[in-house]
């Protein structure tokens, strides 16, 4: 067992930054190190791992060793079994403070502390406690964390309600309106299709019942403004339309881009030669770049 923690001691070590700006593996090798293995588990954590999918049947105690590079998938880990032999798992799991509250987990680990120490000829002084076991996982506000005292976090976001300034009757029913506000794509007197914004109703003319809302019955006439800054009037059904018109049979939305017709490249746009680099290792990577590229489009 010793053994296992020497190297696990080793792991961590080495993917811990000490001097500088990076780890000692990452300053070895050029790569940025993945340590996805080594926080989910402490060493000699007491975890359940299964042996096959049948559930609770397949249900084991063990102690968590390190991560296992040799045998099986990506997260898998080195187990101490009760039969002081080690096994190679990808399914384990972490025993929580909650499980260890149920008696016959409880039972469990006490039988497999028991089994353990037999057949290693010794016997384990220490017994686990609450503190020993995570809590499950329980999502945190926003700003806090555990044992970290006082909210630290941004302020709650305020509710639309104790934004709206209830005083000015045309301010408060543009702040409820279902178009004002919405960016379409409109045609222009000039007969040319620019992005409008919708500012505010100018006259309402809502020809819907109280029970079933209809844009396509909504005359209700408002005002738009194009990027130029020239406005317009329009109906809400045509708004509607145009809204519509913007997505496609799987409710994809696209804007003013149509396609892209044509491209070219000057001197300053890098060719084949020169399209990847060497990291410190030694491996090609390409260079991420649209330097000297333009794009004709629609």
């Amino acid at each position: 067992m010793w053994d296992f923690h020497i190297i696990w001691e080793a792991q961590i070590y080495t993917r811990t930054v000490h001097k500088g700006h990076c780890t000692p593996l990452e300053a070895l090798t050029g790569d940025t190190i993945d340590i996805s293995e080594w926080t989910e588990f402490e060493f000699y954590d007491l975890v359940v791992y299964w042996d096959n999918r049948d559930g609770e049947a397949g249900q084991s105690i063990g102690r968590w060793l390190g991560p296992s590079h040799h045998i099986g998938s990506a997260l898998c880990y080195y187990i101490l079994t009760e039969r002081a032999t080690v096994l190679s798992r990808t399914s384990v799991q972490h025993i929580t403070k909650e499980d260890f509250q149920i008696y016959e987990m409880k039972e469990r680990v006490r039988m497999y502390r028991e089994s353990l120490n037999r057949n290693i000829d010794a016997e384990c002084a220490n017994e686990e406690d609450d503190a020993d076991f995570i809590t499950d996982d329980v999502a945190l506000p926003i700003g806090y964390q555990e044992n970290e005292g006082e909210y630290f976090g941004p302020e709650d976001i305020p509710d639309v309600d104790e934004m709206i300034d209830t005083e000015n009757a045309r301010f408060e029913a543009d702040s409820y309106d279902k178009f004002v506000g919405a960016e379409v794509i409109l045609p222009n007197r000039g007969d040319l299709t620019l992005m409008a914004k919708a500012k505010r109703k100018v006259k309402s003319d809502d020809r819907n019942s109280p029970s079933f809302y209809n844009p396509l019955r909504d005359h209700s006439m408002y005002e738009i403004q194009f990027p130029h800054g020239t406005t317009d009037e329009v109906k809400a059904n045509f708004i509607a339309e145009c809204m519509v018109s913007e997505c496609d049979p799987e409710g994809r939305q696209y804007r003013m881009l149509r396609e892209i017709s044509d491209h070219r490249k000057d001197s300053t746009a890098l060719n084949v030669a020169d399209s990847s680099y060497r990291t410190r290792a030694g491996n090609p990577a390409p260079k991420r770049t649209t330097k000297g590229w333009k794009l004709l489009i629609e």
